[in-house]
Order: structure tokens, then sequence, then C-alpha cells
């Protein structure tokens, strides 16, 4: 039996910029740990069939969002409701679940403290969470219109945090000048959508989210209902023009519901979206293309916070 199954990423931003790491994750890990580096989704899932035959108890992610998600889907593809821990090593340039949890530290402080625990006979520090179920995807965080092309135009660029946070004040000051920046950024997108089968009324949407985390970035608590209710999610479905909806960032940051006529927050277990032709989409940063898309409460995951 192996305590810690590590998983890393070659293309992650740590891993790709030092490729000794997973050596040293392996050092640090000795015999706590079983520290395995995966190309392709079926190294990916070869190697969650070999945790579960060791009894892997706790699964460390070295990757951020992005292989956050995909190692979250096959974890639940392979465990099923019998779900291992997961721990967030920080080893990617976006890592919103981690900040959520208040994870600090490299990928080898991260570890260091979770072995520390392992061999003190304790368990770390821990909080569950509900996944979303996005399309046989599994994450945190869903976002269409706004979001999806806040993504695409991120990562035309220099992806970091810095580039993130000049994009975001560039969009609220085109929005507020009704520039052409923020026009594009927040086209409407056409859609049907149903919550819990109840359809909104509205068709043309400018912001699409659902997440079971408050904090979807940059300190942005839009989805400030997210914990309000076990085995649900908060969706934020908006047809506010831009300049209404800069207007009001400062309550996205207070986690204040945003106002207007066409703004919808609920608190659901299950939403569909149908656009009129295939949209954009992003689950934790990953990008997607569909025309149907449901999004709906997936299973609880204890994520550790060593």
């Amino acid at each position: 039996m192996v305590p810690i199954g590590v998983v890393t990423n070659p293309n992650a931003r740590a891993v790709a910029s030092d490729p000794l790491l997973p050596r040293r994750l392996a050092q640090i890990g000795g015999r706590q740990a079983l520290v395995v580096q995966t190309s392709d989704l079926d190294e990916l899932r070869r190697t969650m069939h070999e945790f579960a035959s060791r009894g892997v108890e706790v699964i460390a992610s070295c990757g951020g969002d992005g292989t956050n998600l995909t190692v979250l889907t096959e974890m639940v593809r392979v465990f099923g409701d019998r779900l291992p821990s997961l721990a967030l090593l920080r080893g990617g340039t976006v890592n919103t679940v981690a900040n959520n949890l208040g994870i600090r530290g490299t990928p080898e402080d991260i570890l260091t403290r979770l072995v520390a625990c392992r061999n003190r006979g304790m368990p770390e520090p821990a909080e569950v969470r509900g996944l979303l179920h996005i399309n046989g995807a599994y994450g945190f965080f869903f976002g269409a219109a706004m979001p999806a092309r806040f993504y695409e135009e991120y990562y035309r660029g220099d992806a970091g945090l810095p580039r993130a946070g000049v994009m975001a004040a560039r969009i609220t000051l085109s929005s507020l000048l009704g520039g052409a920046y923020a026009q594009r950024i927040f086209e409407p997108v056409e859609a049907r959508i149903s919550v819990d089968g109840q359809p909104l009324p509205n068709r043309r949407w400018t912001l699409l989210v659902a997440s079971t985390l408050m904090d979807v970035g940059l300190k942005i608590r839009i989805t400030y209902r997210a914990l309000e209710r076990e085995g649900c999610f908060h969706l934020v479905a908006s047809g506010l023009a831009p300049f209404h909806l800069a207007r009001q960032v400062h309550r996205t940051f207070l986690a204040r519901a945003l106002e207007g006529e066409s703004h919808f927050d609920r608190v659901a277990r299950e939403v569909v979206l149908e656009f009129e032709r295939p949209e954009s989409y992003t689950v934790d940063g990953d990008l997607f293309r569909a025309s149907r898309v449901a999004v709906q409460a997936g299973p609880r995951i204890r994520l550790a916070i060593p």
C-alpha cells in the first residue's frame, strides 16, 4: 500500500521549467509516495488504475487548474464514488482552486507538509467540496460567453496572473467607455437555459458562470452562494450590457449580488444550456465547444490542505 500517489504533468509550468522537479518530489515522498509523470490520457488512466490497485488514499496533482481538471475527471471514472482525497501542489500557471483553499508554497513545500502529516500518523487538514459534472468532465467552475472569451484571449498571450489582472482591468475600463474590446469580450450568446427544469425567460446572455467555488479568480466572488447548499452550485446568468456590469464590478469583490432585470442568481442542482450554435465554454480554465451543455452537481471530494 502506498498512501500518496503523485501525478506530474510535463507541460505544467513548474515541471516544464524544472524537469528535475518530479525526481525531487519522489525523494520527498520516499516510501510514502509513488510519483508518476503522465504525458497523455492513456498514461493517466493507467496510473489511476495503478493507484487504485495500490490503495492510494491521497492523489496529489502537480499542475494547474487544467491538469487538476483532467486528473479529477479520470479519478471519478476509475474510483467512482470511492474517491481518494485530492491534494493540489500548485504546479501550474492558473491555481484558482488552490487559492480558494488557501494552499500556499511550492510543490515541494506542499508535498513535504503532506508527507509530514502521514509520517506522524495524523490526517492532513482538509475541506470537502462538491464537483461539477459538465458534459463528461468533472471540475469546480463553468463559464460561457464572457468567461470563455476571456480565456480565449488569455491563452493568445503569455499566460500568467499579471496578464489576467491586466486583462480584467482593460475589460472594465473598455466597458465603462463603451470600447470595442469590451464589446468583443461581452458579445452576447443566444441560449435557452433551464434551471432544475424551469426555463429562464431570457435568450441573450453576456455572462454565464456556475461554480462550487466562491472565488472564480482574481478575488472575484461572483458565485458567492457556491457553498450555500450541499449538493448544489451557484449559477449566475446575466444579460446585462458591459457598461452595467462594469458599474457593479466592486460588488463581485464584496460577494454581493449584481442587479438588473436580465440578471439571475440561482442555487441549482442541474442547469441545461442549449445554444443556437456551437459556443465555446470553459471548465476550470480549459476550453471546450458544444451546442448543448449540461451542468450537474457532481460527487463531493475531500481536498487535502497540508
